[in-house]
């Protein structure tokens, strides 16, 4: 199992929780991170206030010195090649470990035109925290993650949104619609506890053509809208659903005639495990690779990073507006680890619940409990931390599809204990199905960025410029493969005090080429790339434009947008 991948980076995020359940940590310590070009690597040694280490990117090393103010690094960072530098500062921000690099303007000051801000992952631990409680990070609020909605869908109320977007619904149906590009459509269909992704193409005035998946297999489906309600059809049978906030169309006498072998035809699950304690009225959250989680209809789920997400429960427990208690899904893959009990994974999971909250001890053994139809394992611990709380914790794994899937809930000892019934069948409904792959994305795309830059002052001036290509071929059948070519390109003139220039220094990284073949799921406008180094890349996806000429966007979890062309 990596450690390092990025499904399992977001994952780590869970081990940065507010003092008042958790002892602090400082700033010390190796993380990671990836820049547009490459990767990006940060090694912090704090001593008191005072902060040194190194950053190493862009073809380059920057020697660092700074100190720790106001609970955040503020930092100087000197090319090693040449009398340049830049700004910098770390910070806690929202449960995450932040980077901010600046280059240094005019009267040498940071030139805030120029911020780059990049996210970090604490190598053999979760991001750090501040040095003292009381500077202990400003958790989001409860009030706005509790109005976070199921990633991916649009509002259909908001405005600029189409007329055929949004989500309808009845009692046995949910059909989750959102516009892929002009006249092109993705989403989801829930139905008898199964959810089917699906692609269409066409109009409001038209109706909708498009496949669903199941199993493996494609079922042809239409749909039509009036009077506030879409009728859909597939398999002789006809659904009418009316859309969310209209009122509602009345029923299809004549629906019926369901075929045995399409699954939205006719009953039955198609051999998805059931779920325990006729939980079919609960929420379903979906990832791509083709793994499905219930939670009930009071909580809901706000993802942070990747494959990562907070689950909040109705009415969170709060002291000195810091949360008393926390809950988190996340996962990773599982490379040669097959069974959840196995040591190594429970020890690696065991050390950082103990990197956060050292103070904790192991309650008990290995419980055996059961996720869907598949093994899982349970550990639990308790203890009480420096503000004499008593803490509690308790893990559950499991594997499913080669990833390991875990839920974590920590908090206040009471809170946690009465949570855990309704959060143990949380875990028990997770469920494997077919991953999706959405034909869309299908192809060879292109990217080309360049990057140039320089600042001029009185005893120096500096230029720098990059170029990065990459390939990315997704191939229909699931098969994936990167290429990047990376190169850097800077000088420095130095001038004496006056004003003459007495000397040059150059770099040049020279091309730097990578390569990474793995595979590839999407679906629900959520692209994830899995390399066979245990590695991956996730992004929000949207693909535009007629065959030959697309372009695939694919936005990072920091916001940044690459825009990929089609090769031909």
């Amino acid at each position: 199992m990596n450690m390092k991948s990025p499904l399992f980076v977001a994952f780590a995020l869970v081990f940065l929780v507010s003092v008042s359940i958790a002892a602090a940590q400082n700033f010390s310590g190796s993380y990671t991170g990836r820049t547009e070009e490459g990767n990006l690597t940060l090694q912090l040694q704090q001593s008191g206030t005072n902060v040194s280490g190194a950053l190493t990117a862009w073809g380059t090393t920057l020697q660092i010195s700074g100190r720790v103010e106001g609970g955040r690094v503020t930092a100087v960072g000197k090319m090693t090649e040449a009398p340049v530098q830049f700004f910098i500062t770390v910070t806690n921000t929202g449960g995450q470990t932040v980077l901010e690099v600046m280059e240094e303007g005019e009267n040498h000051q940071p030139d805030m035109a120029t911020k780059e801000r990049y996210i970090l992952v604490r190598q053999g631990g979760g991001p750090a925290s501040f040095e003292s409680q009381h500077q202990a990070y400003s958790a989001p609020s409860m009030e706005s993650l509790s109005s976070a909605s199921y990633p991916g869908i649009g509002n259909p109320l908001a405005p600029g949104a189409d007329a055929v977007s949004g989500t309808y619904k009845n009692q046995d149906m949910t059909v989750e619609i959102q516009a892929a590009a002009s006249g092109f459509y993705q989403g989801r269909i829930s139905f008898s506890g199964n959810v089917f992704p699906f692609t269409a193409k066409g109009n409001q005035a038209a109706g909708l053509s498009g496949t669903f998946r199941s199993g493996g297999d494609n079922y042809e489906f239409t749909a039509s809208f009036a009077n506030g309600a879409m009728e859909l059809s597939t398999g002789g049978a006809t659904h009418t659903l009316p859309k969310e906030g209209l009122p509602a169309a009345k029923p299809n006498p004549l629906a019926g005639s369901r075929g045995p072998t399409n699954p939205l035809a006719g009953p039955g699950r198609n051999g998805v495990p059931s779920i325990p304690g006729g939980l079919n009225d609960w929420k379903v959250l979906s990832h791509p690779v083709g793994i499905d989680v219930r939670y009930p209809p009071t909580w809901t789920v706000n993802r942070l990073e990747g494959a990562f997400f907070q689950m909040i429960p109705p009415n969170p427990g709060s002291e000195n507006q810091q949360p008393t208690e926390t809950y988190f899904l996340g996962g990773a893959q599982a490379g040669a680890i097959t069974r959840p009990d196995d040591p190594q994974l429970l020890q690696l999971l065991g050390s950082q619940v103990l990197q956060l909250a050292p103070f904790l001890v192991q309650a008990g053994g290995v419980e055996q409990v059961r996720a869907g139809d598949q093994p899982g394992a349970s550990v639990a611990w308790e203890g009480q931390n420096q503000l004499g709380k008593s803490i509690g914790a308790r893990m559950y794994v499991t594997i499913i599809k080669g990833f390991a899937v875990c839920l974590l809930e920590i908090g206040y000892k009471d809170r946690i204990a009465a949570r855990d019934p309704e959060f143990r069948q949380i875990f028990a409904s997770l469920g494997g199905r077919q991953a999706s792959q959405d034909p869309m994305v299908a192809g060879s795309w292109f990217l080309r960025e360049t990057r140039s830059g320089g600042a001029s002052h009185a005893m120096q001036n500096t230029s720098s410029a990059s170029e990065n290509r990459a390939q990315l071929i997704l191939q229909p059948g699931g098969l994936a493969r990167r290429s990047e070519t990376y190169q850097f390109m800077g000088n420095s003139q130095i001038k004496n005090s006056g004003g003459e220039h007495t000397s040059t220094v150059y770099i040049d990284s020279g091309p730097q080429t990578t390569v990474k073949n793995g595979r590839w799921v999407a679906g629900d406008g959520r692209l994830v790339l899995l390399w066979d180094d245990e590695s991956g890349d996730e992004y929000n996806y949207q693909v535009q434009g007629m065959a030959g000429g697309r372009t695939l966007a694919l936005t990072t979890e920091k916001g940044s947008v690459q825009i990929w062309g089609e090769s031909r």
